[in-house]
C-alpha cells in the first residue's frame, strides 16, 4: 500500500509537472520573458512551482526506496523543496477557492466550468495536505529507523 502511495504521489506531481511546464512555454511562446514579468510578476507563481515540483518528485522518488540518509544534505534539501512544494500548492489552492467563490458567475455554461474548477482545486488542496502529512511522517519513521541499535531491533 505504501508504494501504491508514493507511485500515486510520483504520478500526481508529473502530471503537475508537465501542466507547468506547458503553461510556461505557451507564456514563453506568446510574450518576451522579461518584459512579461515586468508587467504581471504573477508569472512567477508558475516558475516557482514548477521548480519545486521537480525537487518534489526527486524526492518522492528517493522516498520509494526502504531507508534514506537523513543526514545527508540531498535529503534535506529535497525534503525542504517538497515541503515547500506542498506548502506552496496548498496556499494557491486556498486562494484560488477564495477567489472562485467571491467571483461566482450564474450563467450555465461557466458554472460547469467553475464546478470543475473547483473539484480540480479541492483535488489540489487535498493533495498538498496529504503530501505535507505524508513527508512529515516519513522523515519520523526514518529518524526511528535511525535511532535504533541493533539489527533486531530493526525489524520490529
Amino acid at each position: 500500500m505504501k508504494k501504491f502511495k508514493r507511485i500515486l504521489f510520483c504520478i500526481l506531481i508529473t502530471s503537475f509537472l508537465f501542466f507547468g511546464i506547458y503553461i510556461l512555454s505557451e507564456i514563453f511562446k506568446t510574450f518576451q520573458f522579461h518584459s512579461q514579468i515586468k508587467n504581471d510578476p504573477s508569472i512567477l507563481i508558475p516558475i516557482h512551482l514548477t521548480l519545486f515540483s521537480i525537487i518534489s518528485l526527486l524526492y518522492n522518488f528517493n522516498k520509494l526506496h526502504n531507508q534514506l540518509i537523513i543526514k545527508s544534505i540531498i535529503y534535506k534539501t529535497l525534503r525542504i523543496g517538497d515541503l515547500v512544494f506542498a506548502v506552496s500548492i496548498f496556499i494557491f489552492s486556498v486562494v484560488c477557492i477564495y477567489f472562485l467563490i467571491h467571483n461566482l458567475k450564474l450563467s450555465t455554461l461557466q458554472i460547469s466550468r467553475q464546478i470543475i474548477a473547483f473539484t480540480l482545486l479541492l483535488v489540489l488542496f487535498f493533495l498538498s495536505i496529504l503530501l505535507i502529512f505524508d513527508n512529515i511522517l516519513f522523515h519520523k519513521k526514518q529518524e526511528t529507523i535511525l535511532k535504533k541499535d541493533s539489527i533486531d531491533e530493526i525489524g520490529m
